[in-house]
């Protein structure tokens, strides 16, 4: 029985005839052909939907009423596409310049999905169209120093609204939840948010709120998991800066981790790592999930980061979700280590999965209680070890240390850095990593504040 010569990368071909039926002298090839792929490494199992109840994604879309028709692409960009009226050569550059700003405010990796598929509520719906220009125009001229020329921008606010209101008051239930018209109120709440106007942005958020459960609840935009994850964001962004109650996932709550778990070391001879163990060990297990998802996660990162990688886009959605509406629901009483560590846990989700693109939205409420609840524990120095002890301060100091009545948090993060005897910001950034840590992110948020101090010791 002839084997045919082979590469090293390439399978045998074996050739059997009547003549020679034999497989004798090619049995060890044949066996490493079949346990070939026994010896592969698994690819990890990717986590069932959180957003969706761990139900498995799908491809096509359901709700085919309530999305857009692709139009064939024939030509160029904007063949063949409606277009609102007064679109001209200048908002089309305008339009082109979104087209590059866009992924830094999506406030996570970069989406494998088309730049065509953003374009179609923009360039099919007028409501969503005057949105689009209204908060490009105002986002590019922030870029570029224009602070004092709204009046355009604001002009186009206005037709927005209009819209909108037109639309709502038609009655029409499935133009008025349609995807373009969520996706609208979406970007409204955002920015009223953005721009500190609390109460508008909350009225906007009851109707989103509305609108969403009229379609069935936010597992209905389970076909457009870039729409589903913006409702998410808009929920919690309110719910932090506010200390409102979130709309969404107020029953029903999975509170098993969504990453896999991994085993933790039994022993250690570290009294650092052995410290924190014990911690992590004496905290309600809800909240030592959540834990353990943001550590797993900022590992990734790191890593990714480390190599050149991106993150898996779908991943990212479903821990933000899941992470943030975990934190939000639980609810431990005033000066616990569970309820500092919670709050804390908030703020170093809400930086790495809702800030982002050169935009930071300061989220009051959360700020000041996290600051609240660290004055009543910082005391507590029997059961904070010396790392999460740090890390406390330095994320205090970061998010609320600018306020006049939080001078306490400067002076006792100074104070601190001369009492564990760290000289350098590379000493301190072991320690910080220690715990959770995103290098690319936190980095440039602690850094230089830390710095700052070492160099007036």
């Amino acid at each position: 029985m002839p084997t045919f010569p082979f590469s090293s990368n390439e399978l045998p071909f074996i050739v059997t005839t009547p003549n020679m039926p034999s497989v004798e002298s090619n049995r060890k090839t044949i066996r490493t052909h079949a346990v070939r792929g026994r010896n592969r490494k698994k690819r990890p199992i990717i986590p069932p939907s959180w957003i969706n109840g761990g139900k498995v994604e799908i491809s096509h879309n359901p709700n085919l009423d309530h999305s857009f028709s692709i139009i064939p692409k024939v030509g160029g960009e904007f063949s063949f596409t409606a277009m609102p009226e007064d679109l001209g050569s200048e908002m089309l550059e305008v339009i082109y310049k979104l087209r590059h700003i866009t992924p830094s405010l999506e406030f996570g990796p970069a989406s494998g999905q088309e730049q065509s598929l953003w374009l179609e509520p923009v360039l099919s719906d007028v409501a969503c169209f005057h949105f689009t220009m209204f908060i490009s125009k105002m986002y590019l001229d922030y870029l570029e120093g224009h602070t004092d020329n709204t009046r355009n921008a604001l002009a186009h606010h206005t037709k927005a609204l209009n819209a909108l209101q037109t639309r709502l008051s038609a009655g029409n239930m499935k133009i008025s939840t349609s995807d373009s018209t969520v996706l609208t109120v979406v970007g409204l709440t955002t920015a009223a948010l953005a721009f500190g106007d609390v109460g508008i942005a909350q009225k906007h958020m009851t109707g989103l709120h509305r609108m969403v459960m009229l379609r069935g609840g936010i597992s209905a935009f389970s076909h457009d998991k870039r729409l589903q994850t913006k409702l998410c964001r808009v929920d919690l962004g309110l719910a932090l800066s506010t200390g409102n109650e979130a709309l969404f996932f107020s029953e029903g709550l999975s509170w098993y981790s969504y990453l896999p778990s991994q085993t933790p070391k039994s022993q250690t001879r570290d009294e650092g790592i052995s410290s924190l163990l014990n911690l992590l060990m004496s905290l309600d297990p809800r909240l030592r999930l959540v834990w353990d998802d943001l550590k797993a996660y900022s590992q990734s990162a790191n890593m990714a980061a480390h190599c050149g990688l991106d993150m898996d886009t779908a991943l990212y959605q479903e821990l933000m979700v899941s992470i943030h509406y975990r934190l939000i629901r639980l609810m431990f009483e005033p000066a616990t280590i569970d309820e500092t560590i919670r709050l804390a846990l908030l703020a170093f989700a809400s930086s790495v999965f809702l800030q982002g693109g050169g935009v930071w939205i300061r989220h009051e409420h959360l700020y000041r209680q996290l600051s609240k609840s660290f004055a009543l524990t910082k005391d507590r120095k029997d059961v904070l070890p010396p790392q999460v002890f740090l890390w406390l301060y330095v994320f205090c100091v970061a998010f609320d240390g600018q306020e006049p009545s939080h001078n306490w948090l400067r002076s006792g993060l100074s104070e601190l850095l001369q009492v564990q005897e760290l000289k350098s910001w590379t000493e301190v950034r072991v320690l910080l990593k220690s715990v959770i840590w995103v290098d690319k992110l936190h980095d440039a948020i602690a850094r230089e504040l830390v710095e700052g101090m070492l160099d007036v010791k």
